[in-house]
């Protein structure tokens, strides 16, 4: 409800830079939400919108494991790889992904810049001269997306732009246009970090600044200690995840580039430990589980991608015993299952956002006869993929402040 009170009150233009100067610089993130806002009648397609972002994203993945399978096996690994996102990114899947006012911070950003690394690698052998002005505008519009995908983008090119310096013999053209990019994240980057809204959010958390650096130090170790514990569980079971599928299908999966592989692993941790720079400067109580979304894909499919390292030591054993073929009908009776689950699940998605709309409906109808409004609860429980949260019986907490607003009245509450 604040981000709509937001762009009622401002429009969609002027309502992205009052949110730079007062709260935040994610420019890109809080235009899609004023077109959310001006679009939000079209609730359901913009939920199929983000929903299909996360299959993208997933469906683009597995171009960037350092193993290949057989054409036959693609949309298997595909469906695979699904599968274990949607089990590590519970229970904030559907704050990060169906939520209309989530998806833009979190999964929308994150497909973006995926789409930005894979197009420039694919630029490699292009020499069109109209290329560079194209990806330093779309890859400037990425970067001021969000902080944690800016700081992931930044370390991520930089290395690039070192490695084909120093090592690739590449063609001047892939040279310019990975420095264009470089240049145009950084660029960026001092836009998004050196917000003043970032100044003013900092002050309003009461977060310790660097120069106070005991107090900092020790926040920076309590967040650090919060990312470990909330993503080791999930690394773990996404490598088990990638051992069971690669122990199924080893006949089938083969090493493309082994210097890549042993480098490709340690590249992500790397990207995972810079998308948490901007953390430092954030109050630990301030963080959710939902805020290490980014470094969550990414060790996922860090733990994902080496798990075949470790099934290719027993190779011989396991085709020896044949455990492969009888491990094969478990597996797929696990993944039919997950998949059966999540989709009877979100089937439900669409009864209750009309639930939820026919009740919109009845407060905008009691506004105007009352300015305290009294409703009654949604009685339906939610589908576990949906993020929703109810108005509460008090006049003054949680979201009933904001919807207030947002509806014109003085006061709302439940029954």
């Amino acid at each position: 409800f604040d981000v709509f009170i937001h762009f009622q009150k401002f429009g969609l233009l002027k309502g992205v830079l009052q949110h730079y100067i007062s709260w935040g610089g994610r420019i890109g993130v809080w235009f899609i939400l004023g077109l959310v806002h001006a679009y939000r009648d079209l609730y359901i397609l913009w939920g199929l919108f983000f929903g299909a972002s996360l299959v993208l994203l997933v469906n683009i993945l597995p171009s960037l494991l350092p193993w290949r399978v057989n054409k036959n096996s693609i949309l298997l690994e595909k469906t695979v790889l699904m599968v274990i996102f949607w089990v590590i990114l519970r229970p904030f899947v559907g704050q990060c992904v169906y939520w209309l006012s989530g998806a833009p911070d979190y999964v929308v950003p994150i497909l973006l810049g995926l789409i930005l690394i894979i197009f420039e690698e694919k630029m490699r052998e292009s020499k069109r001269p109209s290329v560079l002005f194209l990806f330093f505008i779309y890859s400037f519009f990425v970067s001021v997306m969000f902080e944690q995908l800016c700081c992931v983008l930044l370390a991520y090119f930089c290395i690039k732009s070192f490695y084909i310096f120093r090592v690739q013999k590449n063609g001047v053209f892939y040279k310019k246009l990975t420095t264009m990019v470089t240049l145009s994240v950084f660029l960026g980057a001092i836009v998004i970090l050196l917000a003043p809204g970032n100044y003013v959010r900092i002050e309003a958390f009461g977060v310790p600044v660097y120069y106070d650096f005991p107090t900092f130090f020790e926040n920076s170790l309590m967040v650090l200690k919060r990312f470990f514990e909330s993503v080791i569980l999930k690394m773990i079971v996404s490598f088990l995840g990638g051992v069971l599928y690669c122990i199924v299908f080893i006949d089938k999966i083969e090493i493309t580039n082994k210097i890549s592989f042993w480098k490709w692993p340690f590249l992500l941790v790397i990207l995972s430990f810079a998308s948490m720079f901007p953390f430092l400067f954030a109050s630990v109580k301030a963080i959710s589980i939902r805020s290490f979304f980014l470094p969550i894909i990414i060790l996922g499919f860090m733990s994902f991608g080496v798990s075949y390292f470790f099934v290719q030591l027993l190779k011989k054993q396991l085709l020896k015993y044949r455990l492969n073929i009888f491990l094969r009908p478990l597996f797929f009776l696990f993944i039919i299952s997950v998949i059966f689950l999540e989709f009877y699940d979100l089937s439900k998605a669409y009864g209750f956002w009309k639930i939820y709309k026919d009740r919109e409906r009845q407060i905008i109808k009691m506004s105007k006869e009352f300015k305290d409004v009294e409703i009654a609860p949604v009685k339906s429980s939610p589908p576990k993929t949906i993020f929703f949260s109810d108005f509460s019986d008090t006049t003054d907490d949680g979201i009933n402040p904001s919807a207030a607003k947002f509806y014109g009245v003085n006061s709302i509450k439940t029954m």
